[in-house]
């Protein structure tokens, strides 16, 4: 018969609910606070354990974060039963551990039972680890153990902020490796590390020694880095771009040979993922001292990878968009007003962009006269050349008269004035533009 743990201060909904897990074939173990749940978790080794959130001395959120936090118990799948309904409730309680959330409620019982049957044989339970380690379970040891989860708890939400910090000044996309990896220091020391992103079709390395690193260090430190990264990608058609090195400054030994026996002893990488789970780069930290990187620091740098990589990725979809807003200005400034260019660049839907809207425009249109036989009379790379010239010269009074090129027709050029912006004189502005062209062919080299 499966074992249930019920943790409840209140003994009538001990006893409604009790009842109704008896009924549905379970054996039921009462607990009245968090304490004694963690206790009575050593003792009976419950498959499942119903636990309140608003207890005397020791809340459920609590204990549901020492049981996730320690070996065997953590398999225990944990279900919050709570009268309190609102969203923070449920996230609370997802984020200590839980695997379901039931609002206390006669008419949820039902329900309750139900996720019981769904998650009661969730994960096996390794019990001689949980029998091996109830010797050591007691008030005091808990109250420890709770202290150090709390310290453990700051410590992430200290990275967190700090890392949120730098997510505010993203400005670009090197700047914010820069401060991931001066912000290492929370999480290690390291005596070199890397940042290696895939970006298109190049694996863009960041690196940053310390004092004790030279360039030859360096060199072989990258040799491995770029190893792992291909391991984590398996993508050959990469290929690795040339290194951004940060804190050079005053080194004027980074091209010596070091005449010291310093060399790295200690290496990690990691894989760094973005807001939707997918790998965008990895991470790469060498160390002097030999095992360095032990259980607990592994642990502290793998909470701030998890919430670097998020940042990492949006500076790098921010260098992305900067990159093709560059590709849009060069493109269409040739042909479309910067004003125009700024508005559709900052259009935020597509809607603006297709709403339907009557308006008066002026068209220039301009071709030249005998193009066909200047065509036939002349060697091909001559003709392009002209044309090259010429479309470029007129495109630019086009675009100095505040119109948009259209389209081109061959050697003709139709250009609109008042779409997508409008003018208070666009048929001045469109007569005004015909006449400058016509000057500047008065004077434009036909050679």
């Amino acid at each position: 018969m499966k074992k249930i743990l019920l943790v409840d201060d209140s003994d009538l909904v001990a006893e409604v609910i009790g009842e109704a897990l008896r009924d549905g074939g379970f054996e039921v173990v009462r607990a009245r606070d968090g304490y004694e749940a963690i206790e009575q978790c050593y003792r009976v080794i419950p498959d499942l354990v119903i636990m309140d959130i608003d207890m005397p001395l020791l809340k459920g959120y609590q204990a549901s974060r020492l049981l996730k936090s320690r070996r065997g118990v953590k398999d225990i799948p944990i279900i919050m039963h709570t009268g309190n309904s609102e969203d923070k409730d449920r996230f609370w309680s997802y984020n200590s551990g839980a695997c379901a959330f039931v609002v206390k409620d006669y008419g949820n019982i039902g329900p309750l039972v139900d996720k019981v049957n769904s998650f009661i044989d969730y994960e096996p339970l390794d019990t001689a680890l949980i029998v091996e380690d109830a010797k050591s379970i007691n008030r005091e040891f808990i109250a420890e153990s709770l202290s150090n989860i709390l310290d453990k708890e700051l410590y992430h939400s200290t990275i967190i902020n700090q890392l949120n910090d730098a997510a505010r000044s993203i400005s670009s996309l090197s700047g914010t490796v820069l401060r991931v990896l001066e912000l290492l220091d929370l999480a290690c020391e390291r005596d070199i590390a890397a940042v290696i992103l895939k970006i298109g079709r190049e694996a863009v390395p960041y690196v940053f020694p310390q004092a004790t690193v030279n360039k030859a260090m360096a060199d072989d430190f990258l040799s491995v880095a770029f190893e792992d990264f291909y391991k984590q990608f398996q993508l050959s058609s990469v290929k690795p771009a040339e290194p951004q090195f940060f804190n050079l400054e005053e080194r004027a030994d980074w091209n010596k040979l070091r005449l010291d026996k310093v060399r790295l002893c200690s290496y990690h990488a990691a894989p760094i993922f973005g807001s939707a789970g997918e790998c965008v780069g990895t991470i790469h930290l060498g160390h002097v001292k030999n095992n360095y990187f032990a259980e607990s620091i592994l642990e502290n740098i793998g909470a701030f990878v998890r919430d670097a990589g998020v940042i990492i990725h949006n500076a790098m979809l921010f260098n992305q968009l900067s990159s093709m807003e560059r590709d849009i200005r060069h493109i269409f400034s040739k042909f479309v007003p910067q004003e125009i260019i700024n508005d559709l660049i900052a259009r935020r839907t597509h809607t603006s962009m297709l709403a339907g809207e009557k308006r008066e425009l002026a068209i220039v249109f301009s071709d030249i006269r005998s193009f066909t036989t200047l065509s036939e009379n002349n060697p091909p790379e001559v003709v392009v050349s002209f044309l090259n010239r010429y479309l470029e010269t007129m495109c630019d009074i086009i675009t100095d008269h505040g119109g948009m090129v259209d389209k081109f027709i061959g050697d003709a050029i139709l250009a609109v004035f008042g779409a997508p912006k409008s003018w208070p004189d666009n048929a001045r502005r469109a007569v005004q533009t015909a006449m400058a062209m016509s000057r500047a062919l008065a004077v434009f080299d036909t050679t």
